[in-house]
C-alpha cells in the first residue's frame, strides 16, 4: 500500500510511514489495497461506452447520406423575351442510406423553383453525381438584361433579349407571284431594345417550313434575309413569320392574244394603226391626257403583229406601254417586267357629222430602236377599269 500522506510505499502492516512518520490507522490500513479496484469498477464502464459510441459515429457516417450542390448552369445565355429559362444543376451525394434532397432555386432573390434530388444510396465510401434540368417560366424574362439564378453558395447569370419585332417584305400586300418559279422574299428582324441576343427566326408557307435559321442580333440593330417561296398552283398561299400571316397571290402566267383587254370607255371615229416591230410582247395603254392614272383603252399586241386600235372619240390621249414574256390574264399585267413607259401624247381631232368629214389617226410602227428612244419610264400602271 501507500502512505496517504506522502505516497511513498509501505507494508501493509505498518504502523509508521518510515518517510514522512505519518500514523497509519486501521481504517487507511483496510483501505488500501481496495482503491485500484474501485478506479477500475468506476472507469471501464464509462470507457465501453465512450467506444461503442465512437464506433457508432464512425458507421453512421458511412451509411447515413448527405447532398453537395456542385454546379449551376442556365444552358443558354440568352433566353428569348418572356421564354422559358433553362436551367441545369449537378449534386454530389454521399452514403449508403437511401434519402431524398431539395436543392431551392432563385432568380434575382426569388424562388423559382425546387429540384426534389432522389438518392438511392452507394457503397460505402463511394460519390454518386445526380444531374437535374428543368424549364423555368418567370416574370423576371419580361425584363431586358441581365438577371442572375442562385442556388446555395452558387450562381450563373443569363440575359433576356429585348422582344424582337418581325416583318415581311413591307410591301408584301403589293407582290404578286408566278406558279413553278421560285422567288426571294425578304424577312426583317429588328430589335428595338438595347439587349443583343439570339432569335429564333421560323417561315411557314401553308404551314409548311420553308427556313428555319438563329440569327444573332445586337441592340438596336436590324436584320434582313431572304427566304425562297415557290407553289406550284395558282391561288392564295399564306406566308407566316414571326407569328404574322401574310397573303401571297400566285398567278398561272401565260402569252397572251393580240386583241382587246378590256371594251372602250370612249367612243368615236378616230383610230391607231400600231404595228409591234419589236422582239416582245407588249400591253399599250391609252388615257386621256388630263388623267394618265386610268385607260380608257388597253390592248395586248404581240410581237410581230399589228393591231387596229379604232373607235376613238376626239380628243388628246397619253400612249403607255408595258413589255414582257409572262402575261397574267386574271391581272391584265406582264409579271417579267412590270416597268410601264410612257411614249408620248397623241391629238386626235376627229370632225365627222353624219357619217361624213375629217378622221384622223395615227400610225405607229414601234420598232426596237423607236422604242427605247420614245420611252420614258413611269412609276404607275395605267388602271383598267373592268379590273376596278
Amino acid at each position: 500500500m501507500k502512505c496517504p500522506k506522502c505516497n511513498t510505499k509501505i507494508p501493509k502492516k505498518a504502523d509508521f510511514c518510515p518517510e514522512c512518520a505519518h500514523q497509519i490507522t486501521e481504517e487507511e490500513k483496510k483501505s488500501g489495497g481496495k482503491n485500484k479496484k474501485v478506479l477500475w469498477w468506476i472507469l471501464g464502464p464509462v470507457l465501453g461506452i465512450i467506444l461503442i459510441l465512437a464506433i457508432f459515429v464512425f458507421f453512421v457516417g458511412f451509411v447515413s447520406s448527405s447532398a453537395e450542390l456542385v454546379a449551376i448552369d442556365v444552358s443558354s445565355e440568352n433566353i428569348d423575351y418572356d421564354g422559358a429559362i433553362p436551367i441545369e444543376i449537378s449534386v454530389e451525394c454521399y452514403g449508403m442510406k437511401k434519402e431524398s434532397f431539395d436543392i431551392p432555386v432563385y432568380l434575382d432573390g426569388e424562388l423559382v423553383h425546387t429540384f426534389a434530388i432522389d438518392y438511392e444510396g452507394t457503397k460505402m465510401g463511394e460519390i454518386e453525381v445526380i444531374n437535374e434540368s428543368t424549364e423555368v417560366t418567370a416574370d423576371a424574362t419580361t425584363v431586358a438584361g441581365v438577371h442572375t439564378v442562385a442556388a446555395g453558395d452558387l450562381t450563373d447569370e443569363f440575359n433576356v433579349y429585348t422582344a424582337p419585332s418581325f416583318k415581311f417584305s413591307s410591301d408584301a400586300d403589293q407582290y404578286y407571284y408566278l406558279t413553278d418559279f421560285t422567288f426571294s422574299v425578304d424577312c426583317t428582324v429588328e430589335n428595338t431594345g438595347e439587349t443583343a441576343g439570339d432569335c429564333e427566326c421560323v417561315s411557314l408557307l401553308n404551314g409548311a417550313s420553308v427556313d428555319e435559321r438563329t440569327l444573332e442580333i445586337a441592340g438596336k440593330s436590324t436584320e434582313t434575309f431572304s427566304v425562297d417561296v415557290f407553289a406550284a398552283e395558282a391561288g392564295i398561299h399564306e406566308f407566316e413569320f414571326g407569328g404574322q400571316t401574310y397573303e401571297m397571290p400566285f398567278y398561272a402566267a401565260e402569252r397572251g392574244t393580240t386583241g382587246k383587254l378590256m371594251e372602250n370607255t370612249v367612243k368615236g371615229y378616230g383610230y391607231i394603226d400600231f404595228d409591234n416591230l419589236t422582239a416582245t410582247d407588249m400591253i399599250v395603254y391609252v388615257t386621256r391626257s388630263d388623267d394618265s392614272s386610268t385607260a380608257v383603252i388597253a390592248r395586248y399586241i404581240r410581237a410581230g403583229e399589228f393591231h387596229k386600235i379604232n373607235s376613238i372619240v376626239h380628243g388628246e390621249y397619253d400612249i403607255f406601254v408595258q413589255v414582257g414574256t409572262d402575261f397574267i390574264p386574271s391581272l391584265n399585267k406582264f409579271y417579267t417586267d412590270r416597268a410601264v413607259y410612257y411614249l408620248g401624247t397623241i391629238d386626235l381631232d376627229t370632225n365627222v357629222v353624219n357619217g361624213s368629214g375629217t378622221v384622223y389617226y395615227y400610225d405607229i410602227e414601234m420598232t426596237q430602236s423607236q422604242f427605247e428612244a420614245w420611252r420614258t419610264e413611269v412609276d404607275f400602271i395605267p388602271l383598267i377599269p373592268d379590273n376596278m
